[in-house]
């Protein structure tokens, strides 16, 4: 089960719904293609410690920050070209990921446990392609815009995915692992929304469109038209998510806890 907290690779700008930079600068290029534009800053609203507790295991990552840029997470070291992350190390100099760029644009990464990614793009900056490469094995996914709201991925030429998406947010995926899913948001701020630096650090693990990644935080996760996961939410001054709860209707559990210190 997908669940709000992970480090999904996300960045919703790229189907060009989400044109507008947030107010606080968290690393989005705000030009309607979001994905890895060059930009890998990150404001005030970038959590500099979250707590996560799921099923009785509880969790802590700490990010440094320096010159508006993070600079450490926890035993990985970030490294720069300019404005451009080339490089997460971990302590002992091993490289965990590499980035290459094209234009400001990311064009291959190299993640030692996923293997190699390549990324190609349409004539509006729009990731039409990605390949990865695995022990050998070269694996397609292909992505098509329809119209303004809607994206379908195509993978190997035959396993499909529709993403819908309405003021920001992503409303609807069909044909996915689960089947149809429903989200419904709250009007809150996001701090993951056009963060350009999870985008690209995390884009060889998921797909590049995912409600973590919304304008506004996911409230209600209803998968074939039954509800099946609810987030309940503190918000701090500036409407940002300081803790968030997820239930879990089908077992009425607490899968897990998320708290944010900004």
């Amino acid at each position: 089960m997908k669940n709000i907290f992970k480090w999904a690779f996300v960045a919703l700008a790229l189907v060009g719904v989400s044109c507008s930079k947030s107010d606080d600068n968290n690393g989005g290029s705000g030009s309607g293609s979001g994905f890895n534009s060059g930009n890998f800053t990150v404001g005030k609203h970038f959590p500099r410690k979250i707590i996560d507790t799921n099923a009785g295991h509880r969790s802590e990552t700490i990010y440094e920050i320096s010159n508006g840029k993070v600079v450490k997470k926890d035993n990985l070291t970030y490294e720069y070209d300019g404005n451009l992350l080339k490089s997460i190390k971990y302590d002992d100099g091993s490289i965990r990921q590499e980035f290459s760029y094209s234009n400001n644009r990311l064009i291959k990464l190299y993640h030692r446990n996923e293997g190699t990614f390549e990324y190609t793009y349409d004539n509006q900056g729009r990731l039409s392609k990605k390949v990865r490469t695995l022990r050998g094995e070269k694996t397609t996914t292909e992505y098509e815009y329809i119209g303004d709201n809607t994206i379908q991925t195509t993978y190997e030429g035959r396993s499909t995915t529709t993403y819908t998406f309405a003021n920001g947010n992503l409303i609807k995926e069909i044909g996915g692992s689960q089947g149809t899913v429903v989200y419904e948001y709250d009007n809150k701020n996001n701090w993951q929304y056009n963060n350009n630096l999870m985008a690209t650090v995390f884009s060889a693990l998921e797909e590049p469109f995912d409600y973590i990644a919304s304008k506004n935080n996911v409230t209600k996760m209803t998968i074939n038209g039954r509800t099946t996961i609810i987030f309940q939410y503190e918000y701090n001054s500036e409407d940002y998510p300081t803790k968030v709860t997820e239930l879990n209707l089908n077992d009425r559990t607490i899968e897990r806890v998320t708290e944010y210190q900004y």
